[in-house]
């Protein structure tokens, strides 16, 4: 599903029921042409995620102090993207540089595409690269299994060229576990200097943990809880955990781990989960990727993440049925509670299971 090339004049907005991948989703064509607005992705389960318009979010489990990222306010979360959540970035063989997804505005030359379910378990994001018409899509969605799931692909048009690029992609200013909001909002400072992230062998999984728990008395206290993020995809991408390498692809930079080798930990620093890669798609043809995130995990379960990532042949097919069976435990939910409602008034439907959720 791609989007007709934006002009300067081209910046209407609109609004429309689609079908998207076999689901009814609201759509709003060129949503950056609008102010930013809140959203929430929702499950059945103890994870929220809250989202602005302009592609930054805020997740993690039951409740603020258990947060994958910065927990802000709505106006702040629109102001966020690529300072903290997910960011995007492709460099041309011309140089020209594209950060799509980042901010509240698309540019002149490309089209935004915002699409929801009338639910609100399912986001995705869609934007088109004028120039060239390659299209970069995310899908935003929560497993109780797996937390966070975001299901990224970037697509060639069917013309006659070839499209080679370099990308980095990923998360920036991941949280640690363990941090209180009242310090993470008026000490984040002190924070940093406490935060550790560290990848696991060559899983492409990583945990974000604090050295110890943050106190002002002469004692040690172990924290013993850690945020993880870990990918499906991308297989020959470098993976870096230090924010400084999205800044130096940016800048033209041509090490992939910016100034931290790939395997160390990196203490000290906002944490950041980035791969980096070159590819080729021919016309037509596309690539698609995963990142998983969740939070406040205890030793078990990250070795039941280490086991599972060396063990299981289809890591996709076991996200999506977990995504599917709390899609379903949901609707049950809403079923439950006189939630659905058929009526040629397709709107009004969806916004009366909306606010019975």
């Amino acid at each position: 599903m791609t989007a007709p090339m934006a002009t300067e004049t081209d910046r209407t907005p609109s609004g429309s029921f689609v079908e998207s991948d076999g689901r009814e989703l609201y759509q709003i064509e060129r949503v950056d042409a609008i102010e930013p607005f809140l959203m929430t992705v929702v499950s059945d389960t103890d994870l929220w995620l809250f989202m602005s318009s302009a592609g930054a979010f805020t997740a993690g489990r039951v409740q603020a102090d258990r947060s994958l990222f910065p927990y802000e306010t709505d106006d702040r979360l629109h102001e966020l993207a690529g300072h903290a959540g997910p960011v995007t970035a492709v460099r041309f063989e011309d140089g020209r540089l594209w950060r799509p997804l980042r901010g509240p505005d698309a540019g002149p030359h490309a089209t935004r595409t915002l699409r929801r379910s009338p639910v609100g378990d399912l986001v995705e994001f869609e934007e088109t690269d004028g120039p060239t018409g390659l299209t970069f899509r995310v899908e935003l969605t929560l497993s109780d299994r797996f937390g966070v799931v975001r299901r990224c692909s970037m697509s060639a048009p069917n013309d006659d060229a070839a499209i080679a690029f370099e990308m980095i992609d990923g998360y920036v200013n991941i949280m640690p576990a363990g941090v209180p909001l009242g310090l993470q909002q008026t000490m984040s400072t002190l924070v940093d200097a406490y935060k550790r992230s560290e990848p696991i062998g060559d899983l492409g999984l990583a945990v974000y943990t604090l050295e110890s728990k943050i106190t002002d008395k002469p004692e040690a206290i172990e924290a013993l809880r850690a945020n993880a993020v870990w990918r499906t995809g991308l297989a020959d991408a470098s993976l870096c955990l230090d924010g400084r390498a999205l800044r130096s692809f940016e800048r033209g930079g041509s090490d992939a781990a910016g100034a931290v080798a790939n395997d160390a930990p990196v203490l000290g620093r906002r944490g950041a989960y980035l791969c980096r890669t070159s590819l080729r798609l021919e016309p037509g043809d596309h690539a698609r990727w995963r990142i998983l995130a969740d939070a406040h995990l205890d030793h078990a379960a990250i070795a039941q993440l280490e086991r599972l990532l060396r063990t299981e042949p289809d890591l996709n097919g076991l996200t999506d049925r977990s995504v599917d069976n709390d899609l379903g435990r949901l609707g049950a939910l809403l079923d439950a509670a006189d939630g659905a409602q058929l009526t040629a008034n397709v709107s009004a439907c969806a916004s009366h299971r909306s606010n019975v959720l």
